[in-house]
């Protein structure tokens, strides 16, 4: 089927112009997102080095702590907060670490689809692996990065679960 300026073009009897290349979708910041210091670019990294900074006792971290560090380090803010009555810091900084850990988990668990699609693997354990409570998709993902080709389709369910729950 022609575009619409091809048949504009042999209606009026003229060249018709070179399609225009569609623009490139943005990356999807996928990686962006799972990267250990994604939570420093975050509004919930930006607002925990505020809360930091007015805290007389604040706990320290390093500019290049993973995002499991900043985790901890918010947990014990947050109890500071509390007992100094700042509940409206307190919710703010509770309510931006979960939309950054709810928007990290959906990227990883999206990377683990993609990964395991490409690689032909049992849609069974994948769904299983997805309703088990408690599992990091982030930890699945660098697993099933590092197994690399060595037949992973041929392992049995059962054995693959546990390789990729494994900690």
């Amino acid at each position: 089927m022609k575009d619409l300026r091809s048949q504009l073009a042999a209606s009026f009897n003229v060249a018709a112009p070179a399609p225009e290349a569609a623009p490139e979708a943005p990356a999807s910041g996928i990686s962006d997102l799972l990267a250990p210091d994604a939570w420093e670019a975050d509004p919930w990294g930006q607002r925990l080095r505020e809360v930091l900074g007015s805290l007389s006792d604040a706990p320290r971290l390093n500019p290049d702590s993973p995002s499991r560090v900043a985790s901890q380090v918010t947990d014990r803010v947050l109890k500071k907060l509390k007992r100094a009555g700042r509940m409206r810091d307190r919710g703010e900084l509770t309510k931006l670490r979960a939309d950054f850990l709810g928007r990290r988990e959906r990227a990883a668990w999206a990377a683990v689809k993609a990964e395991w699609s490409s690689r032909g693997l049992s849609q069974k354990v994948y769904r299983r692996l997805k309703q088990t409570k408690g599992i990091d998709p982030v930890g699945v993902l660098g697993k099933l990065q590092s197994a690399g080709d060595d037949g992973l389709a041929e392992v049995g369910g059962d054995r693959l679960f546990a390789a990729l729950t494994a900690r």
